[in-house]
């Protein structure tokens, strides 16, 4: 009698086990919690971690006051020449190209604040491609970047190192909507096209570009080295790191030198103006802040338009300049 009852105790409790870990497993239960039910199966003890996150609005708050320029920055952009005689303009974008750019975004790209993911946009497009060029080309009759596009949502990451309590050593992850990333993209191919047609970045600059990398970066400097020892000169390197450089570039500074370049400026301005961010964290949204610096992060803009910022920077220094950067 106790033998039966024991095995039956036995097996009603293998059962429960199976159903419990089954349904965590299988009824869309979040990575996380996925993670807690897998280590608790293997017998490894979790670190609660959770009260010692900064709250989503002290995040946001750090992060957003990142988002100022250097009080001393100088406008260099007065004493360039006109570099360009033909100035850029848009084209409008056809239906082939909005189609080829939506069905090459990456579908694991996460939700913006519409709510809207890569995966749906491209199962919607046979209905929704009319009115996805018709916000395009309105965007560019008007000279301005719908105002919802600008929000992005930030998750802040641990950098692994330094304290959970301090917001600055957490990396804030912006997510842009999906539809702000298709119009970028349709404007990113364009610029460039215009960029190489003129020759406007410099041969100094190794990032986000094609065909140049932080290897070419390194070639170049090494090669550099090589030169002057066959003179029997010395080499000496200046090496110089911006720390969140994407959100200390003055934007007003920034257009003047595109205006230079003859980008046209009124959408730039658009685009780059009137951002705000808000930290998500769990199920917790905090509230939207006001950047007011920078280029977008988690933007596919963003980049070229760094790029352009210090293009000029050779032409007021004597010596060999090799630059680069990165989104991280």
């Amino acid at each position: 009698m106790y033998r039966g009852l024991r095995n039956s105790i036995t097996n009603d409790i293998r059962n429960a086990k199976k159903s419990y870990y089954g349904d965590h497993f299988s009824l869309g239960f979040s990575g996380r919690e996925k993670w807690k039910v897998l280590n608790e199966l293997l017998g490894q003890k979790t670190r609660q971690v959770n009260n010692l996150v900064p709250p989503a609005d002290k995040l946001n708050t750090f992060f957003a006051n990142t988002c100022t320029v250097y009080p001393d920055m100088i406008n260099t952009s007065d004493s360039l020449p006109n570099t360009v005689l033909d100035k850029f303009a848009f084209q409008p974008a056809s239906d082939d190209a909005v189609i080829k750019t939506i069905c090459r975004l990456p579908r694991k790209a996460s939700e913006g604040i519409d709510g809207i993911n890569t995966c749906l946009l491209q199962l919607s497009l046979p209905i929704t491609l009319p009115y996805i060029r018709h916000v395009f080309d309105t965007s560019i009759a008007t000279n301005s970047f719908p105002s919802l596009l600008k929000k992005a949502i930030i998750t802040p990451i641990y950098k692994g190192k330094g304290s959970r309590s301090e917001p600055g050593d957490y990396r804030p992850i912006a997510t842009l909507p999906v539809i702000s990333r298709v119009l970028e993209k349709l404007i990113l191919k364009q610029v460039f096209t215009y960029m190489d047609k003129h020759s406007i970045l410099t041969d100094c600059q190794h990032a986000f570009r094609k065909k140049h990398s932080v290897e070419t970066a390194l070639l170049e400097v090494t090669d550099q080295i090589w030169i002057g020892m066959d003179k029997t000169q010395v080499t000496t390197d200046v090496l110089v790191d911006l720390s969140k450089a994407f959100d200390k570039v003055d934007r007003k500074i920034l257009l003047d030198k595109m205006t230079k370049c003859g980008i046209c400026c009124d959408w730039f301005w658009s685009y780059l103006t009137g951002r705000t961010q808000a930290v998500q964290q769990d199920d917790t949204l905090s509230e939207f802040l006001p950047t007011s610096s920078g280029v977008p992060q988690g933007s596919y803009l963003g980049p070229v338009l760094f790029s352009v910022y210090p293009y000029d920077l050779p032409q007021h220094i004597s010596s060999n300049v090799v630059m680069y950067a990165d989104v991280d």
